[in-house]
């Protein structure tokens, strides 16, 4: 709205810069004022109040540690002993031994007289064992091999005790069983012999016997 017969007056610069500076010159004066006052100040009463603190003891004790006193060692010294001199031992010399020179042979006559040797052992004496004339050697013909006309010679290897008899007769050569088988049967039977001796003592030995078989027509 306007006002008819009023126009509003617009202040300067100048003005409004001159109250500002009054404004702050009031203030100014009231703050310098205050400070001149003396400032009263109130300290609160102190209370003092003791509170005993509980102190727990550790449950492992420290270990009291003994102090290590190094004792001084003492310096090792060399023994010195006295050795009373020993006097050198001067052993006589050696006589020198002659050179060899010629031998003389001289006059005399040396007689060399021969070892005996000694006398060989005597070989023992041995004598082979020897079938007893009251013996039959022959032994009986096998009658299967005589009706089949079986001849031949049987070669038997025994082994004579030392008491004479046969004990084991092995085969060498028969041509044919039953002959061999005969010869067998009458050389444990009926073969007797005078053992061998060896120095004369009896022993036990092997001879080789042959029997001849022939039919006679």
């Amino acid at each position: 709205m306007e006002l008819h017969g009023y126009r509003p007056r617009r202040g300067s610069p100048a003005t409004v810069v001159v109250v500002i500076a009054v404004h702050a010159a009031a203030l100014t004066a009231l703050a310098l004022a205050k400070m001149d006052m003396p400032i009263k100040q109130i300290i609160p009463p102190l209370k003092t109040k003791f509170v005993l603190e509980e102190v727990t003891p550790p449950e492992n004790p420290p270990e009291k540690i003994e102090p290590k006193i190094e004792l001084p060692q003492t310096p090792v010294v060399d023994r010195i002993v006295d050795v009373p001199p020993v006097d050198r031992i001067i052993y006589p010399p050696l006589p020198e031994r002659p050179l060899p020179g010629p031998v003389d042979e001289g006059v005399g006559k040396a007689t060399i007289i021969p070892t005996p040797m000694p006398a060989p052992t005597p070989d023992p004496v041995r004598v082979d064992a020897r079938m007893d004339r009251g013996s039959v050697l022959q032994p009986p013909y096998p009658p299967s091999a005589e009706r089949q006309g079986i001849e031949g010679r049987v070669q038997v290897r025994l082994t004579i005790g030392a008491d004479g008899r046969v004990k084991a007769v092995e085969r060498i050569a028969a041509p044919s069983d039953s002959l061999f088988e005969a010869t067998q049967r009458h050389a444990l039977r009926a073969w007797r012999f005078r053992p061998a001796t060896v120095d004369g003592r009896a022993v036990e030995s092997s001879l080789v016997m042959t029997v001849i078989f022939q039919i006679r027509g």
